[in-house]
Order: C-alpha cells, then sequence, then structure tokens
C-alpha cells in the first residue's frame, strides 16, 4: 500500500467540495491540515480524490444525514457544504467487489494496521526516528518539551497548544512521511475494539477493520495532546460523527489495484 506523505491539507479539501473549509483553524492557510471532520467527511474526501484519478471510489453511502439534520439518503455530496455543515452519521460499504478495504481500487482511509506500519517505518521505538532523535520517549506530558518527539511532530509541549501548523515542517520517518506524531489526530478506517488476547498485544495478520461498534479508531495525537497520546502505538476512538479542531486524516491506497 501507499500513504500520503502529509495529513490532508485545507487547500485540498476546499478544492474537493466548492470552497467549504469547515476547519475551526481556518486562518492558519491552505497548507495546514483540515480538522473539524467526521470519519464520513473524510470517506467523502477519499471517493472525490478517487474519481479525480480516475479509479473507482471505494465507499457507498445509504442513508446519510447532515451535521444541519437534514437527511439526504445516498446523495452524501449534498452535506459537504457550510449549510449543511458536512456528514454527521449514514451507512457505509465498500464498493462492489471489494470484501476488505485492501480490495478496494481507489484511495481510502488506511487500516490501523496500515497506519501504524507507515508511522513506524520499521521502527519499534515510542516514535520514529528522524536526524538526531533515536526514538526514545522521555517526557509524558507538556513540559518539559520531549527532544525526539520535538523534532518530529507538533504536540502541546512545543506548538503552545493553541493551533495547528502547516503540514511537513518537522522531519520525515524513513520513508518520508511527516506529521505522524501531533498536529492533527488521523482517522482510521477501523471500528475500536480491544487487541485479541494471546497475541502478545499485535492484533491478527492484514485485520480488515474489525466487528462494528460505536466508536472509528484515530491515531498519531494532536497539536493540543500529551506526548504519550502521539507515540506510534497510541490508539484512541471516537464516534464516526464526531468533529472536533484536531480531527484530520491521510489517504492510503493498496498497491497493485
Amino acid at each position: 500500500f501507499e500513504m500520503q506523505l502529509t495529513e490532508i491539507t485545507q487547500g485540498e479539501w476546499k478544492a474537493a467540495f466548492a470552497n467549504w473549509n469547515p476547519s475551526y483553524f481556518s486562518q492558519c492557510g491552505a497548507n495546514c491540515p483540515v480538522e473539524y471532520v467526521s470519519w464520513y467527511d473524510t470517506l467523502a474526501f477519499a471517493n472525490w480524490k478517487s474519481e479525480e484519478a480516475g479509479l473507482a471510489p471505494c465507499y457507498v453511502f445509504l442513508g446519510v444525514k447532515c451535521e444541519n439534520g437534514s437527511t439526504v439518503g445516498s446523495n452524501y455530496k449534498n452535506c459537504l457544504n457550510g449549510e449543511k455543515g458536512g456528514i454527521d452519521s449514514g451507512t457505509v460499504t465498500l464498493a462492489a467487489g471489494a470484501s476488505k478495504p485492501y480490495d478496494c481500487n481507489g484511495f481510502r482511509l488506511p487500516t490501523e494496521a496500515e497506519w501504524e506500519v507507515a508511522a513506524r517505518a520499521g521502527s519499534a521505538t515510542a516514535f520514529y526516528p528522524s536526524s538526531g532523535n533515536d526514538g526514545s520517549f522521555t517526557q509524558t506530558g507538556c513540559s518539559p518539551v520531549d527532544p525526539n518527539l520535538d523534532q518530529i511532530g507538533w504536540y502541546c509541549g512545543n506548538g503552545g497548544g493553541n493551533t495547528t501548523h502547516a503540514v511537513g515542517g518537522k522531519e520525515a520517518n524513513a520513508w518520508g512521511l511527516k506529521d505522524m506524531s501531533g498536529n492533527v489526530l488521523e482517522w482510521c478506517w477501523d471500528w475500536w475494539a480491544e487487541y485479541p488476547p494471546g497475541t502478545g498485544g499485535a492484533p491478527a495478520l492484514d485485520p480488515d477493520g474489525g466487528a462494528p461498534s460505536s466508536v472509528r479508531v484515530c491515531r498519531g495525537g494532536g497539536y493540543g495532546h500529551d506526548a504519550d497520546i502521539c507515540r506510534s502505538a497510541s490508539r484512541l476512538s471516537y464516534s464516526p460523527g464526531y468533529r472536533y479542531v484536531n480531527m484530520g486524516a491521510r489517504l492510503g491506497r493498496s498497491l497493485g489495484n
């Protein structure tokens, strides 16, 4: 699979949805990550990205309700504007011919396992290492500043905890990905579940999203989070309709499809 090198930006989002920018930190600029987006919103962006690239979209929407309370059925794109405020709820299935997210031809949210593999880039330390940063974990909160996290991510210890920052400003991991720790949380495809017992704390090989629950997984930590939330292994979860000032995403895509 491949992963977007940075988080989805406000500029990319506005290009997709007729200049609509839901971000709380809109003054941060076009190169800052889009935030205040629901899990459903990010799937809609993935479908747009697929269509732009001439690929079959991964997701099918049914029974969609917009943030402002209006219902649009399968016409999910009607929610993606300033008047209706994005997608609040609905039923999402994979497109015909895809029994697992890995089968999709187009752009999609990464699975939680893909996200962590990409974030670690072969490392097994708390944070991914970079030049002069061995990836070790020395601080749990905001102060004092963790010197390793400071090199790779924006969090409460170095960004003031008050705003997002332009993507790509910190050091990349070994595979060239940036902001995998901090700046904004990143939605993943998976439903939340505890890791299966008896697996040494690791999920099954190539998990496909898990059994339905009430919440979806987010990874990576955000600009206002403590250092421990920004570790490569840290896991959070929220309702798929939830939106907040530190909720964003990056896309992935299966290779060979």
